[in-house]
């Protein structure tokens, strides 16, 4: 019997399998992978980081970890790596990060190992000199109506540095007839463009710092509560109430540009589920994690579930598209054959006719299939289903090539082709 303490994981859904090397009686062996949902303790939480930025090639600095639930002897990590660290209360602990961590730009995931196992893990990010650049969303995934959102951007000259920085809410990037957001710091302005989604105007309403008042159009009804501004760090908090007619499954982008020519592009650093009624039999219910980063050449699981009403006998095909956008090229381009149990990776044109890049059965099994963007490992991945629920289990290495946000999108059909989900943005993360 093997045992093993879930106390050292973070808060997600894990895969677990034990694996015996073997002796002179017994030849090795790898047991079935399983799930195991590891959940954050009630009241221990990671809330804010100071500073959220380093520039890169910078100082060696303290970086202060706010949160709730922490308890002596505690250990600020950085990307897994322990950092000498400082218990100051149940809500902060402060850790000194040396210059070397910060060399390069990337984006970092800090968690705090305590009592009770490993909380977090928030995002801090290492930028380039001088350049605008958006950080973060809290949260980064979520269902509901309403919420209360943290944006962070942040330019290595000074937040004052920052001219205008932009949240566009939508199923892909188009600014028609989506929630569409532009904070001015000059003037501490928010600004929502209208249905028609043109950046210059004419606009559904404005908002200046410290005013209660709330601004719409169709999709969306914002309030500015706050807008904070220290050292690199510029911090908005909005809170955004969605319209009826806009829901499904949302990717949260984020941009900004600075006083002179230097704009970050837009990135896709979370997604939002507004509520809404599928149309069809399947539902893509989850991916797991919603909001992931980690470093290229390192595996990272993701797990997809989906439910059919019909049983899930009745899935036929299950897709799955890591990329900035909706297009099967320069992908991670995935599709589980219910009918054959085969896992089929894409090549790099991305037609989803083929030719592929290789397939292989998700049995457990040694070997792997790949393409320029991404490796899949069989070992590690899997298929299961429970009742109503097919859950894909992927152990996906991404290449150095791919680095960047990505969304991950899931879609689902039924093996007569009746019924199908279309694209759902369900997650979100980082190549590093």
């Amino acid at each position: 019997m093997a045992t093993f303490s879930t106390s050292s994981l973070t808060s997600t859904t894990h895969s677990l399998s034990a694996s015996y090397t073997g002796d002179a009686n017994d030849a090795p062996s790898t047991s079935a992978a399983v799930n195991q949902s590891v959940a954050t303790a009630s009241g221990r939480s990671i809330t804010s980081l100071v500073p959220a930025t380093a520039a890169a090639g910078g100082a060696a600095f303290t970086l202060t970890v706010n949160g709730a639930g922490f308890s002596s002897g505690a250990v600020v990590q950085w990307n897994s790596i322990p950092l000498g660290t400082t218990f100051v209360s149940a809500t902060q602990a402060t850790a000194s990060v040396p210059a070397d961590l910060i060399a390069s730009p990337g984006m970092v995931t800090i968690t705090v190992v305590t009592t009770g196992g490993a909380i977090g893990g928030a995002t801090f990010q290492v930028i380039s000199q001088g350049q605008p650049t958006p950080v973060s969303v809290t949260p980064a995934s979520g269902v509901g109506n309403a919420q209360s959102f943290t944006f962070q951007f942040s330019d290595a000259a000074g937040y004052q540095s920052l001219g205008v920085v932009n949240v566009l809410i939508n199923n892909f990037l188009d600014g028609r007839s989506a929630c569409y957001l532009a904070y001015v710091v000059p003037s501490n302005t928010l600004v929502l463009v209208d249905d028609g989604g043109d950046a210059g105007g004419p606009y559904a309403g404005s908002v200046v710092l410290g005013s209660s008042g709330a601004i719409q159009n169709s999709q969306c009804a914002v309030t500015l509560v706050s807008a904070v501004g220290t050292g690199t760090t510029l911090t908005l908090f909005l809170n955004i109430a969605f319209k009826p007619a806009f829901g499904g499954n949302r990717v949260m982008y984020m941009a900004a540009r600075d006083l002179g020519a230097g704009n970050s592009n837009w990135q896709a650093l979370g997604v939002w589920q507004a509520p809404f009624t599928p149309s069809g039999t399947i539902v893509v219910t989850g991916v797991a994690p919603g909001r992931g980063a980690g470093p290229s050449a390192t595996g990272q699981e993701f797990f997809v579930t989906l439910t059919d009403s019909k049983g899930t006998g009745d899935f036929g095909v299950v897709d799955v598209l890591i990329n900035n956008f909706i297009d099967g090229r320069q992908a991670c381009y995935l599709a589980y054959v219910a009918a054959s149990g085969a896992l089929i990776l894409l090549d790099d044109p991305g037609d989803a006719a083929g030719p592929y890049a290789g397939s292989m059965a998700l049995n457990g099994g040694a070997g792997s299939i790949q393409n320029s963007q991404c490796t899949v490992n069989g070992a590690g991945s899997a298929v299961s289903t429970v009742s109503n629920t097919l859950t894909l289990t992927l152990n996906v290495t991404f290449k150095a090539a791919f680095s960047g946000n990505r969304v991950v999108y899931a879609a689902g059909r039924d093996s007569a082709g009746g019924n199908n989900t279309d694209w759902q943005a369900m997650g979100t993360s980082t190549v590093q």
